[in-house]
């Protein structure tokens, strides 16, 4: 009984926590931990050179449509996206340049953007599956609905066709494929982590 009177109240906590003062469903603030694999598809480059370059681990933060991308490789070193900047910003390891990508718009094709069943589970969460082909590309994302973003932060995303995968999402991804002609990267999240975070790290 007391075992059962424990979950309960876990439960009606969490759902109150779904959502805030103004009954609207409160928006993920924090970070989750991602596996890393790349799978080289071409003689230029070995699996094992990449795998380096983007390392094994990536952290994603989250916060008022802000987010920011850490890895443990030998390239990549951080990638953040400023939402009232609607821009992305690239640091490199050993290069002092900072790389800026605008996200206002997006030259190549969507040929095809589908909902399609999923039974994966992913850090004990059931997702489900949004797969956006391209010409040359096919974008594979898995997703867990409960946890709510506000699709309003980039409906003026266009780059890499960010507004389309939010506005039918309306979450972060837990699992993403990227199978591209020469290069094959999977993100797979290991720990979700929801916690208030400092801006200082947009900054």
């Amino acid at each position: 009984m007391k075992t059962t009177l424990v979950l309960l109240s876990t439960f009606i906590f969490s759902l109150s926590n779904c959502q805030n003062n103004n009954g609207k469903q409160k928006e993920f603030e924090g970070k989750i931990i991602y596996e890393v694999y790349v799978k080289s598809k071409t003689n230029n480059i070995s699996t094992d050179d990449l795998q380096k370059f983007y390392g094994t681990r990536m952290i994603k933060y989250f916060k008022n449509g802000n987010f920011r991308m850490d890895y443990n490789g030998e390239d990549i070193k951080t990638i953040f996206f400023l939402r009232k900047e609607n821009t992305e910003f690239d640091l490199r390891n050993g290069i002092d340049t900072l790389f800026a990508t605008s996200y206002n718009e997006e030259e190549r094709k969507l040929i095809k953007s589908t909902l399609e069943k999923s039974e994966i589970i992913i850090a004990n969460r059931k997702c489900h599956m949004l797969v956006h082909q391209m010409e040359n590309t096919r974008n594979s994302y898995w997703y867990d609905p409960s946890i709510f973003i506000d699709p309003k932060n980039y409906e003026n995303s266009k780059f890499s066709f960010t507004d389309k995968y939010f506005e039918q999402t309306k979450s972060p991804w837990l699992k993403y494929t990227y199978d591209g002609v020469n290069i094959q990267i999977n993100y797979t999240a290991i720990e979700i982590i929801v916690e208030e975070l400092n801006d200082n790290l947009w900054q």
